[in-house]
């Protein structure tokens, strides 16, 4: 009922009175849906469950359209399903700022979508032949604009037309042939005799002896291995394997079903010597630390994460090398610079307290009820290993991690980004890694130090805006003494008349900067019933000033409203306030199309 009712506020209908209830049904149905899905981690995407979801949103924005509602406003609805689900599901009250974000984004989008798109689904139903909308067409709408083909087969039908959906379907098929061919992550097949699963020690130490299975100028199966196979972005180990007569470098350490595949190359003896022998089984100590840093870290990040931003903040996706992580999570706006120094000083607070990091294996249905963060994606075992880090970070995870957490040492962040929409990108080193990070930042801030002139780095920023300063300065002077003297009093001798009020609306020869200072002299000779608009071309795109009168403007007058008259005619836009504003646009060609559209603006205001 809270759903329904406040679809009927959105739109000024009735429910009880509708003829056709089916649209409020279907958004208050959707609308509850994405609540829940979102809460749980699931977000709108062009791919598995995201895309059904981003497919349940389109839908229900589609019947906002038909109940008349054409602004974005199916993120007004997640309050009332919070208010009915709340208090059944934790986890939509939590969540209710990040889902409310999240519709109101995909939403925004989606109408930027149907407004690009309906245009070239016209040109496509214009030119059906045979009542069908080709399938080249279909397929354009999809590729180019993010038309699912059940949207343009809803607007076909509206229509009475069709759409070939036997052509979509081959040029789909096409694409993503095309799509797998230029990916150069194609995994070979490899064909394998039947071996039993490799039993990993790996946790336990990082030497151990093994019987050989099997072996290839390339692949080596042991019995049992120290070496961790690449999984939940941590990579594969690199070491040695040694023989009586043969040594075996390992460059990789992947999975093949449950047996562990060691690639490589032979440096002593071959395939030959080593099949059916045993061997010593060395890995890569340094490195092996190297990438316990890293992920252990990487569950400092998600924790600080969480803390910082917010509960809504979830592992995507990660990759874990030496020294260096990636760290993909839910989130649909850049961090700020104060939110990235907080997480990053959160995390190395949590390095430098030492808490300790112990791993236990329990029931999966055990570690879930205690609240342990789980990978939505991540298919577990029944039993699973909890790394508890501190107790206030516990997640499932088959890794390697450290002991404690100040053997991260250090940590710094060196990017974060977008991936896709919902999804942001933060990459980080540790230890050795991210001194010389600090190192190079420090040497570099002593360079600009020395550049600027001043003694010591923290005088930098204060020298840096002075020059700003300095600089703006000089460009203003250059552009006063290279602008043609313009006359203020022979612009209002040129002047037009529109009812009461004098209009000055032309081209000037001058640099954009200097329009602002113009309208303010031509204020100063004309002080009341004054309205101004200036164009200046800047190479391939015209900039332009309004000005009006202080006692315009309390008239009814609106320099912002009228700026953004001009602005459209120009192919740009315009803003500012009721006194001034300021705008632009692209097309130089329609000044004179955008100084008579401004004059239609004064003569209707003074209609």
């Amino acid at each position: 009922v809270p759903i329904i009712r406040r679809i009927e506020e959105l739109c000024g209908g009735s429910f009880a009175k509708a003829k056709d209830r089916m649209p409020y049904r279907v958004v208050a149905d959707h609308i509850r849906a994405l609540v829940v899905c979102i809460s749980d981690g699931v977000i709108p995407s062009n791919e598995g469950r995201g895309y059904v979801l981003r497919r349940i949103l389109r839908r229900a924005v589609r019947y906002l359209l038909k109940l008349g509602i054409q602004k974005p406003a199916l993120y007004q609805l997640v309050d009332p399903v919070v208010e009915t689900l709340g208090d059944c599901y934790k986890e939509i009250a939590e969540n209710a700022d990040y889902a409310r974000e999240v519709v109101r984004t995909e939403e925004e989008n989606f109408h930027r979508t149907l407004q690009r798109g309906l245009e070239v689904f016209e040109e496509a139903a214009r030119r059906a032949e045979g009542s069908t909308i080709s399938g080249s067409d279909a397929f354009k709408l999809y590729d180019t604009y993010g038309f699912p083909l059940d949207l343009t087969r809803l607007l076909a039908k509206e229509r009475g037309l069709k759409v070939d959906e036997a052509g979509f379907q081959r040029l789909l098929s096409r694409q993503r042939i095309r799509s797998r061919t230029a990916s150069k992550f194609i995994q070979q097949t490899i064909a394998l005799p039947q071996l039993p699963p490799t039993r990993f020690v790996g946790y336990q130490m990082l030497r151990s002896e093994a019987v050989v299975l099997y072996a290839s100028d390339r692949i080596v199966v042991l019995d049992r291995t120290p070496f961790y196979a690449e999984a939940g972005g941590q990579v594969g180990d690199k070491g040695v394997l040694e023989g009586a007569n043969w040594r075996f470098i390992v460059e990789d350490t992947r999975k093949s079903g449950d047996v562990v595949l060691h690639y490589g190359r032979f440096e002593e003896g071959d395939a030959e010597a080593a099949g059916g022998g045993r061997c010593v089984a060395n890995v890569e100590e340094g490195r092996r630390a190297a990438i316990a840093r890293a992920h252990s870290a990487t569950h400092l990040l998600h924790f600080a994460l969480r803390q910082v931003v917010g509960k809504h903040a979830r592992q995507a996706g990660s990759l874990v090398q030496p020294d260096r992580l990636r760290f993909d999570f839910t989130h649909f706006r850049p961090l700020s610079e104060g939110q990235i120094a907080e997480v990053e000083r959160l995390v190395n607070e949590k390095i430098v307290e030492d808490h300790p990091i112990r791993v236990e294996e329990k029931p999966l249905d055990v570690a879930l009820k205690e609240g342990v963060i789980a990978i939505f994606e991540e298919k577990y075992r029944d039993v699973v290993r909890v790394v508890d880090i501190g107790g206030f970070s516990r997640e499932l995870c088959g890794g390697t991690h450290l002991e404690r957490t100040s053997q991260v040492c250090l940590f710094r962040i060196v990017s974060e980004q977008s991936v896709q929409s919902g999804i942001r990108r933060i990459e980080a080193v540790t230890g050795l890694k991210a001194y010389q990070v600090t190192a190079e930042e420090h040497a570099l801030l002593l360079s600009v130090s020395e550049a600027a002139g001043t003694g010591a780095i923290r005088s930098v920023a204060q020298r840096v805006r002075r020059l700003r300063e300095a600089e703006k300065e000089l460009r203003r002077l250059k552009e006063r003494a290279a602008a043609p003297k313009i006359d203020p009093k022979q612009l209002l001798k040129n002047a037009s008349v529109v009812g009461d009020v004098t209009v000055v609306a032309c081209e000037v020869p001058t640099a954009g900067g200097m329009l602002r200072s113009l309208v303010d002299r031509l204020k100063v000779e004309a002080s009341e019933k004054l309205a101004v608009c200036l164009i200046s071309r800047q190479g391939n795109r015209a900039s332009f000033v309004v000005g009006m009168t202080g006692d315009l403007a309390g008239r009814g007058f609106d320099a912002a409203e009228a700026a953004r008259v001009v602005g459209r005619v120009l192919g740009g836009s315009g803003g500012g306030r009721a006194d001034f504003a300021q705008g632009g646009g692209p097309d130089t060609t329609k000044i004179p199309n955008a100084l008579a559209a401004f004059k239609s603006y004064l003569a209707e205001r003074i209609s």
